[in-house]
């Protein structure tokens, strides 16, 4: 072979190796693999605003890596009408930042997309009321959904300068049945939903769209089987019938109609998004009456995008009486809100320690339920308390989201961080639950038994809300360790004890058993 044919060749060898090799590292760098995978997200996730993604990093430590966004507003992102058709200027100022504070704990982001706009929209005012654009604006929308797909979700094109993984979660609006929400119809946000999914694919097809979170308030918290049936039948007898027509004792029926109307329309419509996202903001009874109404018209995949993690005051009279049976039956919820929100009132250590213990109660008990019905994730609300402002003498409302915050304001975790990350550390790998509550009397009565499969073990989890109880438990030999949920503020490693079989002691406080290896 002459020398010149020799050189050729060797160069033709060096061209197609380099070629290979940029194929392997356009397919490692651009591939949706580079998401964090599905089963790698942790079970439980937080929301927060924007101020309170400092703190990711002390949420990691708890085992957590899954972040919501809510209420990324279209005028937050394009504040201006294009100057001419097709061409934006999207600001990414508000948004990169966080993203980046997600990133920098290797997580991902579950983004809640809300249509509101000073100029595109209905609504003009920009708020947290989002409506349908104008009726010339609908391509504007579709093109704001579009960049800010490609804007996080790392296939080369068109991403945020630095990105480390694709974010590929996105929800259309949040509780778009609730007009404080979506001044449109059901029809238009059905509209929108097409719209944002098909934007949204075009840009990505691997990314998924959710819903919005119906919010059916504690409309079915507290009901055996049979009252779950009748609250049921109740709404589909009540479905279509204005307000005062068709009402339940409480008076709420036909309002929840018009939320159960609202959802049909849009959650039988299955090629128009690819999960459901639902509101679980009030006692964990309530879950399997929101989940027995979705199941009627969907069989796509539940999340609970919003949750949260302590009792709603300002929603009752008296606290609820999961509250370590009315402790303070003699404080109303204000009066609960107004000590929690002043450090210095002479009752605000004792009732404040209280509330951190309810708090860790309610977060394990929605979280266990949650994955006990087949929920793919739970979102806790929220990363921070929305405010301490101290209640003024003649205010009458209490902001219900105040006290509900995973950190401390300084970052430091709380009983119900500690908490979440003992399920992550026992449960995080979870295939399936089974339910094997003992449901006699009332719902307060019930023990609750909760079996979670993990690799090779079994774990369960127990519980009641009424008067403890006697009830056996491994009986039939064994070595068990009992672990419960973690009430104090240093309270990790959390302590176990051995339990040999026989009978438990079951109250308010959930206990996990595990075999002792």
């Amino acid at each position: 072979m002459s020398p010149s044919k020799r050189y050729h060749e060797k160069r033709l060898r060096r061209y197609w190796t380099k070629i290979i090799f940029l194929y392997f590292v356009a397919v490692a760098v651009y591939s949706p693999q580079w998401c964090i995978a599905s089963d790698q997200l942790s079970f439980v996730g937080a929301d927060g605003t924007p101020e309170s993604f400092t703190y990711v990093k002390d949420l990691s430590n708890a085992g957590m890596n899954f972040f919501g966004l809510e209420q990324v507003r279209w005028h937050y992102v394009e504040p201006a009408a294009p100057r001419k058709k097709g061409t934006h200027d999207y600001d990414w100022s508000k948004l990169d930042p966080i993203i980046k504070k997600i990133e920098n704990v290797d997580g991902s982001a579950f983004i809640t997309i809300v249509c509101s706009s000073r100029w595109a929209t209905k609504e003009k005012s920009g708020s947290r009321v989002a409506s349908p654009p104008e009726d010339d604006r609908w391509d504007d929308y579709r093109d704001f959904v579009e960049a800010l797909v490609e804007r996080y979700d790392k296939d080369g094109h068109m991403d945020m300068p630095g990105l480390k993984f694709a974010h590929l979660h996105f929800q259309i609006e949040d509780e778009a049945e609730n007009p404080s929400s979506w001044s449109g119809s059901e029809e238009e946000y059905l509209k929108l939903l097409r719209t944002a999914r098909e934007a949204a694919k075009k840009a990505n097809p691997n990314v998924k769209i959710f819903t919005f979170s119906p919010n059916f308030g504690d409309f079915f918290d507290h009901l055996t089987p049979a009252e779950l049936q009748d609250r049921l039948r109740m709404l589909n007898q009540t479905e279509r019938k204005p307000a005062g027509k068709k009402r339940d004792v409480e008076g709420k029926g036909a309002k929840k109609a018009r939320k159960v109307n609202f959802v049909k329309t849009v959650f039988e419509a299955e090629g128009a998004y690819d999960f459901i996202a639902v509101q679980y903001n009030y006692h964990y009874t309530g879950l399997p009456g929101i989940i027995a109404v979705i199941r009627k018209f969907s069989s796509k995949p539940i999340w609970v995008a919003d949750s949260a993690s302590a009792t709603l005051l300002g929603r009752h009279q008296k606290v609820e009486s999961e509250y370590d049976e009315r402790k303070y039956p003699y404080l109303t919820e204000k009066e609960i809100g107004s000590i929690l929100s002043n450090y210095g009132h002479s009752k605000y250590k004792e009732i404040s320690e209280w509330w951190e213990v309810e708090k860790a109660r309610t977060t394990f008990k929605k979280i266990v339920t949650a994955a006990s019905l087949g929920a793919e994730h739970i979102f806790m609300q929220f990363i921070l308390d929305l405010t301490s402002r101290p209640l003024k003498g003649d205010e009458t409302g209490i902001n219900p989201w105040n006290f509900a915050g995973l950190l401390e304001g300084n970052g430091d975790l709380r009983p119900v961080t500690y908490t979440i990350k003992l399920f992550h550390e026992k449960f995080s790998d979870f295939s399936r639950v089974e339910d094997l509550s003992k449901k006699e009397g009332t719902v307060s009565d019930w023990i609750r038994h909760y079996r979670f499969h993990v690799g090779e073990k079994v774990l369960d989890i127990l519980w009641t809300d009424g008067d403890k109880k006697e009830y056996s438990f491994g009986s039939n030999g064994g070595r068990f360790r009992i672990t419960r949920i973690i009430e104090r503020k240093v309270g990790w490693p959390p302590k176990s004890e051995p339990f040999s079989g026989g009978t438990l002691i079951i109250d308010r406080i959930p206990i996990i058993v595990e075999q002792d290896t």
